[in-house]
């Protein structure tokens, strides 16, 4: 997923997250009742999303490489 989508997916996951402590957990049309994922869900949706912008933002490397020492 490139750099752009992981950022899109963020704004979205913030903006249902700030709906979710709006009060709009869940809502009622035409007598059908609609629920959001849960707060958690969505935090730990976020938490995801932006470890892998931070990886993205480090040219992909999900890790430090350690020196290699040889004899």
């Amino acid at each position: 997923m490139s750099l752009s989508a992981l950022q899109d997916e963020l704004t979205k996951l913030i903006q249902a997250r700030d709906a979710i402590l709006g009060g709009a957990q869940s809502y009622t049309v035409n007598g059908q009742t609609v629920n959001r994922a849960t707060l958690q869900t969505i935090l730990d949706r976020i938490d995801v999303v932006q470890s892998r912008i931070e990886t993205c933002k480090r040219g992909g490397r999900g890790f430090i490489k350690a020196p290699l020492f040889m004899d």
